[in-house]
């Protein structure tokens, strides 16, 4: 079964890059400009994604909030999540309860490495 990938990312051109890195490697993704509307679309949905990438700094909910409110879930706390950054904010994300962070500008065989083994492919 493919793996589905949540992309939370206020920058779009980086959103649909990203969701293109995944797309081409196989997974299923879908894009949200902020943390709100991927929690929304987790909540309304049937399917759970695998996996969250997160950027740290976005407006209306900020992937620190994200990160806390999937944890504290019963039906999402086991959501593998990567938090991304430009600075130290990933790593608040880390403490907030995510697998793992990358910091901006990363590449695509680190982003695809990490993914790899939180998904344990």
């Amino acid at each position: 079964m493919r793996k589905r990938i949540y992309i939370a990312e206020d920058i779009e051109d980086l959103r649909e890059t990203v969701s293109e890195i995944y797309h081409n490697h196989g997974y299923g993704v879908e894009g949200f400009r902020n943390g709100e509307l991927l929690l929304k679309r987790i909540h309304d949905g049937s399917e759970m994604p695998d996996l969250v990438v997160t950027d740290v700094w976005m407006p209306i909910l900020d992937g620190i909030r994200v990160t806390k409110k999937l944890r504290r879930d019963a039906r999402t706390r086991n959501i593998k999540i990567i938090a991304m950054s430009a600075d130290a904010g990933s790593k608040q994300c880390l403490e907030a309860g995510a697998d793992a962070h990358m910091e901006k500008p990363f590449g695509i065989e680190e982003l695809i490495s990490k993914t790899r083994m939180l998904l344990n492919q």
